[in-house]
Formats: structure tokens, sequence, C-alpha cells
């Protein structure tokens, strides 16, 4: 159970992340 939440919270994370860097970082660039 613990792994399979950290996994999803992990994905969670990185999809904010790339959604941030694409809005912020990449569509500056």
């Amino acid at each position: 159970m613990t792994t399979i939440t950290q996994a999803g919270n992990g994905f969670a994370l990185l999809g904010a992340c790339a959604e941030y860097y694409r809005v912020n970082g990449f569509g500056a660039e």
C-alpha cells in the first residue's frame, strides 16, 4: 500500500513539475 501511494504521489508531483516547466520554462524557450 505504501509503495503504491508513494508512486502515485511521485507521478502527481512529476506531472505538476512538467506542467510548470511546460508553461513557464519551455514555453518561453
